[in-house]
């Protein structure tokens, strides 16, 4: 840059001098009286080389915030599109993964009880000849691992989010006591000992409600189909010389050796029950899996168990604040 405006400056300065100087005329006073306008020139040219870069500097401080703002806008068009499929992926997935994490409640529940049970009463009870304390330790580390396993299927299958678990960075090493008195001293392990005990109830209660409202709601909507079904297998018991009788609702439903369309036309009033039994039976699942999810929350993360976390703020710059901050700094670097 600085040997272009070198370049540029000389030949003004020889052309202004082959316009005004003429070969024969070389005398003092012909000099003298030229250098005032070579130096008036000189100034004038320099003025509008200063103007030229201005306006190269605006022109391009224009295009760069053109550029920003069109990526701006792309990517919070991006960013919204992104959002509604998620939300319309949770919203399609729900149910299901509310009752798979339902019917996984008391397999984990059965395992985190006996766990915490069998861990604290044998490290509590052999405590006194301190071979309790490392059995004490390695209970309260299974519970933590546990509660990590609690969070990732919360996460994964019920896509409730959960602020992730911040590790101590430590500097120095500690000994063995130390690491107990930590454990001891952080609520996340107490919050993380109740949850596995309260977790066997609740587990029960939400396997049962997961295997049973399903089930009496398809049964009720597929009804016509049961009856057809319990029909043909009298049939074959028939042929083969046994008598059976099938009582889908007693006084009301049965099924006999022949087809009877009167039974077959009551069945089918199972079918609206059934089916507003299932709508019922979603907002009964997905409510418990729901309160699951938010006791998790309460009790096996930081946020909630004594160890706030500081709110990530996300400040989002617009590209007229970068044009107004540029144009500060052009201005200050001119000063």
């Amino acid at each position: 840059l600085v040997a272009d405006i070198i370049f540029i400056v000389v030949a003004l300065v020889l052309a202004f001098c082959r316009s005004h100087i003429s070969s024969s005329m070389c005398s003092i006073s012909s000099i003298a009286e030229i250098c005032p306008k070579i130096v008036s020139f000189f100034y004038y040219n320099v003025k509008v080389l200063v103007q030229i870069e201005d306006t190269f500097d605006t022109l391009i401080r224009h295009t760069q915030d053109i550029a920003e703002s069109k990526l701006y806008i792309s990517t919070s068009r991006k960013e919204s599109e992104r959002t509604m499929m998620n939300a319309e992926r949770i919203y399609k997935s729900t149910t299901v993964s509310s009752i798979v994490y339902l019917l996984l409640s008391m397999p984990l529940g059965i395992l985190y009880f006996v766990i915490t049970v069998v861990g604290l009463s044998v490290g509590i009870s052999t405590l006194v000849i301190w071979v309790g304390l490392p059995i004490l330790f390695g209970t309260f580390m299974t519970i933590r691992g546990m509660a990590a396993v609690e969070r990732r299927l919360v996460t994964t299958l019920l896509r409730f989010p959960l602020p992730r678990e911040q590790r101590r960075q430590q500097e120095t090493r500690h000994t063995f006591i130390e690491y107990v008195k930590n454990t001891l001293h952080d609520p996340l392990t107490w919050t993380s000992t109740i949850y596995m005990l309260f977790k066997l109830p609740l587990g029960i209660i939400s396997f049962t409600l997961a295997l049973v409202l399903p089930i009496l709601s398809a049964a009720l909507t597929l009804l016509p189909a049961v009856y057809l079904l319990n029909l043909f297998v009298n049939l074959i018991l028939l042929g083969s010389g046994i008598e059976s009788h099938g009582i889908l609702v007693p006084y009301f439903i049965e099924v006999h050796q022949t087809f009877d369309l009167t039974m077959f036309l009551r069945s089918f009033i199972g079918v609206p029950i059934g089916l507003g039994l299932w709508y019922i039976t979603r907002l009964v699942l997905n409510g418990l899996a729901l309160g699951l999810a938010e006791l998790v929350h309460a009790l096996l993360t930081k946020e909630e168990a004594g160890m706030p976390t500081q709110p990530r703020t996300m400040e989002m710059s617009t590209p007229s604040h970068h044009y107004e901050t540029r144009g500060y700094m052009a201005q200050e670097n001119r000063l």
